[in-house]
């Protein structure tokens, strides 16, 4: 059996809001599919899927789905006995459909955000005329069984699996005439009050059912105005919601609440200001699939700055912006994540955790201990757990290394053992791994698209120390690291191609260059693409999250290959269009330092602080001006004290306020005003910076903030 004969996820929407099929059709181009709409075709099938059956099977499974949805796998079946065709809007595919051999419903995908638009209708009414004999299979996933039963259709065997995908076989008896005569009765069916999605394939049964599959059942009597409706009692009882329900900063109350009602705590932490919080505002916090999700939890928006955020941050071992942690009622952590640029993964990611109500330190200490006892799931917890904003709280005494490289040799799948097993190599300290083992890992893992999908962020952001760490000369190095950006844009491929990606991957790039080749110019090819990248993102970042997420790496890009004016007026620009433009002006100031402008650069770190907001933040922003003062300006005890001071004042306006970034924040500090009072004899200035910052630390029982300086 062939993978595409699994009869994967699919979308079939017919809602109450749905456009009216000749407003679709005048919407919609539908086409045949050509090479050049393979990697988007991949891309709305994988999202799709992972939000809707990949919660429902176990990474074997999912990396099946993702082998038999690449773009490639599309190509070979392109040319077989396949018809294939998309929906198209405004130049970008937005659906597709999937007949195999004339009977068998392969894949129907419609993009979830454009569910309820009748596309699933548009694209089922083209296919239908290629439909060869009396009947028409598909597999279904076991959950949506009773769904296709009520709309005609009868089971056609038992169970089966394969790789991982775990169907049920059933048939559709469709009288004749099939063809163009029964999709002329689709497109003029009309409407019903309904809304939701129709699941096909391995796609999970909603109640929110529009039109049924019975259509198909009944044929051409189905065209006849008297036919009975559809009974209201499958009708929708409500409109997805549109937005995350947060509940803003009272996590107390939050803990409240999921006592009552039994749900799991989504605690989210972040700041207005972070690239990567905006990269999750712009991508994961809209997207359909995850609000949904969010319905299982109780969902809590704690912004860095909020009152007693930094408090909360610290109980919880929150490592930096953004976190995003799921806890039991009891307060016991279920997992955490630290965000990243694919909605699909971590909607599934935490589509896992909403069900669970283990805390992720006893799976991990059954994991170290009895291996075998844990189940799928547990391990999918571990292997999706934010290692890298875990400050090794998890881990505890043992090297966060250690831990890793033991799940690696305990993991029972080898696409686990080999995540398992990079972040090992991410996280270490120095390399301890020799050059070919990490060479055999990195190429094992890029050889698997699942893989590399599921590993991007962390191959983005140490996939070039990866391959140095692999490196056994030149030559092999160069040959690894075109093998990495080859995979990563295949991956990108598959979520879109958005151009944050491929800014993404020119950093990459540009990483690995400069480990070829580490002084001298870039090649003129190099810069030329990375300029042209970051005018692509700038171009495509419109609303106010999607810029915050992508100006800063822009900015990163164009420094990296020596481009500072473009640099510098990128920043200036910006920060006419900016909501948080004091954010942009350390990079302004230090630009202006580069350059030996130090006046300029001390204006640009003081109107930061002075335009920073929020108690957390401009604590953050403060110490950035002190930092400068005591670099730039060491002669000027005075200016540097009353800047201190200031700083200092920020704490009276959250008494309860150092811990975590800020207390973090002050302890930086205090190392550097110590080291400048060694060299400028500023022991009379710490003395009275000391007092008062006994006094602002006022009833804190923390003990840490009465004693900086001492």
């Amino acid at each position: 059996m062939s993978g595409i004969e699994i009869g994967h996820a699919a979308s079939l929407a017919w809602g109450i809001d749905a456009v009216p099929p000749q407003e679709v059709q005048r919407m919609t181009t539908i086409r045949p599919a050509h090479v050049d709409d393979l990697p988007a075709i991949s891309a709305v099938c994988m999202v799709a899927f992972t939000a809707a059956v990949a919660p429902m099977l176990t990474a074997e499974g999912i990396a099946t789905f993702g082998t038999v949805a690449a773009a490639s796998a599309f190509a070979e079946r392109l040319q077989g006995d396949n018809h294939i065709l998309v929906a198209e809007q405004a130049g970008q595919v937005v659906g597709v459909v999937e007949l195999k051999a004339g009977q068998h419903l392969a894949m129907l995908f419609v993009a979830p955000e454009l569910q309820g638009q009748g596309i699933g209708r548009a694209l089922l009414q083209a296919v239908l005329p290629q439909v060869r004999g009396p009947q028409m299979t598909v597999r279904a996933s076991l959950n949506a069984v009773p769904a296709y039963e009520h709309y005609g259709f009868v089971l056609d065997g038992d169970v089966g699996q394969f790789n991982g995908l775990i169907y049920q076989p059933l048939v559709l008896t469709v009288p004749a005439p099939v063809g163009a005569d029964l999709a002329n009765c689709i497109s003029q069916y009309p409407d019903r009050s309904y809304n939701g999605a129709i699941p096909l394939s391995f796609e999970m049964p909603s109640m929110r059912v529009a039109l049924s599959l019975l259509l198909l059942a009944s044929a051409l009597s189905a065209c006849s105005p008297a036919s009975a409706p559809v009974p209201t009692a499958q009708a929708a009882s409500a409109a997805p919601a549109s937005a995350i329900a947060w509940r803003q900063g009272d996590v107390d109350d939050a803990f409240n609440e999921a006592a009552e009602s039994g749900k799991p705590v989504l605690l989210y932490w972040g700041a207005v200001w972070c690239p990567p919080c905006n990269q999750l505002k712009a991508g994961l916090f809209k997207d359909p699939a995850f609000i949904a999700l969010t319905g299982k939890f109780v969902p809590v928006y704690l912004d860095g700055d909020e009152e007693g955020a930094q408090a909360w941050g610290e109980r919880f071992g929150v490592r930096g912006y953004p976190t995003l942690i799921v806890l039991d009622p009891q307060r016991n952590e279920i997992t955490r994540v630290a965000g990243g640029n694919d909605a699909a993964e971590l909607t599934r990611a935490l589509t896992v955790a909403a069900s669970r109500r283990s805390a992720v330190a006893e799976t991990l200490a059954t994991a170290l201990a009895t291996p075998a006892t844990l189940g799928a799931e547990d391990w999918q917890v571990l292997g999706d757990y934010g290692w890298e904003v875990d400050a090794n709280r998890l881990a505890g005494k043992r090297s966060t290394q250690d831990v890793l490289q033991q799940l690696a040799k305990a993991a029972p799948e080898p696409a686990l053992q080999r995540r398992f097993a990079l972040l090992a190599l991410a996280t270490a300290e120095k390399p301890t791994t020799a050059p070919t083992q990490v060479r055999e890992l990195l190429q094992a893992v890029l050889a698997q698209p699942a893989e590399v999908r599921r590993n991007r962020e962390l191959l983005g952001y140490a996939g070039a120390g990866l391959v140095k760490q692999a490196s056994a000369g030149p030559a092999s190095s160069n040959a690894l690291g075109q093998q990495l950006l080859v995979a990563l844009e295949r991956a990108d491929a598959a979520r879109g191609d958005r151009a944050d990606d491929a800014l993404s991957r020119a950093l990459t790039e540009l990483a690995l260059a400069r480990q070829q080749q580490p002084e001298g110019a870039l090649p003129a090819a190099l810069v030329e693409r990375v300029k042209q990248r970051v005018a692509a993102a700038d171009a495509a970042a419109t609303d106010a999250h999607a810029r915050q997420a992508t100006i800063s790496s822009a900015v990163y890009a164009l420094r990296q290959v020596d481009d500072d004016a473009g640099a510098e007026a990128l920043l200036l620009a910006e920060l006419k269009r900016s909501e948080q433009p004091y954010y942009y002006m350390p990079e302004l100031a230090e630009l202006a330092e580069q350059r030996g402008d130090t006046a300029g650069a001390l204006e640009w770190l003081k109107r930061a602080y002075e335009g920073a907001q929020g108690p957390a933040t401009r604590v953050q922003w403060g110490v950035l001006y002190v930092e400068g003062l005591l670099r730039l300006a060491p002669d000027d005890a005075p200016r540097i004290e009353q800047a201190t001071e200031a700083l200092i004042a920020e704490l009276d306006k959250q008494p309860s306020g150092y811990h975590q970034r800020t207390r973090q924040r002050f302890e930086r500090l205090a190392g550097q005003l110590q080291a400048w009072s060694a060299k400028h004899k500023g022991a009379e200035t710490l003395a009275r910076l000391q007092q008062r910052m006994q006094a602002a630390c006022g009833d804190q029982v923390d003990g840490a903030c009465k004693d900086w300086l001492s």
